[in-house]
């Protein structure tokens, strides 16, 4: 784990405890592990991993980026307003999810004012957007990393080794998801996956404006609504999408 001290490493997945107080994570967990074993996309699985670190954690927000030619690409953000965020770490300099990916540890800073020298333009940016502190995941299986998922607090936060161990579980488990598609006969489905995954943010936003309109209702209130809908249907994000864009479909 690195923060704006230097940096300490320890196990990367340590055993939560198994006392009353977890039982919402286990359930969660396990939850998220049966989703992995449906026939969902990635954006969807990615977009749920997000929504579920996000809730579990009561966090601001969290993101997911994954590597594409070696190049950190930006996926999906709960709430919607930090995708700028997320995108920044593709095209700045640096920033907490790059170093994660990169180093393959997770970054953890308490307090953005605190690395303000280290990453100028990511810190303006976080706290222009009201975030405080932040985490990187790393995306791994064994020495693969593949990507990150962030974790975002708008007030202080001392991340805490059972915080970090409970978003490591479920980067992981997304990882595996993602890592096994790739072997062999199944490279060129995930490549077409991740393809359809960028397309379907598009319709995804599309869907969002139409329903936030619709109901006179937030972006965000709309996202949820197209999330409970297709989880609630056992479908993708994208299926209910399109079916609100090219359907005429209202939730």
């Amino acid at each position: 784990m690195r923060n704006g001290a230097p940096p300490s490493v320890g196990p990367r997945v340590p055993t939560p405890g198994q006392s009353e107080g977890d039982s919402p994570v286990l359930a969660e967990i396990a939850e998220f592990l049966r989703t992995l074993l449906a026939p969902y996309d990635v954006l969807t699985v990615l977009q749920d991993l997000a929504a579920r670190v996000q809730e579990l954690l009561d966090l601001h927000g969290a993101g997911v980026s994954l590597s594409r030619d070696g190049t950190l690409e930006f996926i999906t953000a709960v709430p919607a307003s930090l995708a700028e965020l997320e995108k920044e770490q593709r095209d700045g300099p640096g920033g907490p999810c790059r170093e994660a990916f990169g180093t393959g540890e997770v970054v953890a800073i308490d307090d953005i004012a605190a690395v303000t020298d280290r990453w100028p333009r990511y810190c303006s940016l976080a706290t222009g957007s009201g975030i405080t502190s932040v985490a990187g995941i790393p995306m791994k299986v064994e020495e693969r990393t593949i990507g990150a998922l962030n974790l975002y607090s708008a007030e202080r936060r001392e991340w805490s080794r059972q915080d970090l161990t409970i978003a490591t579980l479920f980067a992981d488990a997304a990882s595996v998801y993602l890592i096994n598609s790739t072997d062999h006969a199944h490279q060129r489905r995930l490549n077409d996956q991740l393809q359809e995954a960028f397309r379907s943010r598009v319709v995804i936003e599309q869907a969002k404006g139409i329903i936030a309109q619709t109901h006179d209702i937030d972006v965000e209130e709309a996202f949820q609504r197209i999330r409970r809908h297709a989880r609630a249907q056992h479908t993708s994000l994208h299926a209910v999408s399109e079916a609100i864009v090219n359907l005429r479909m209202r939730l």
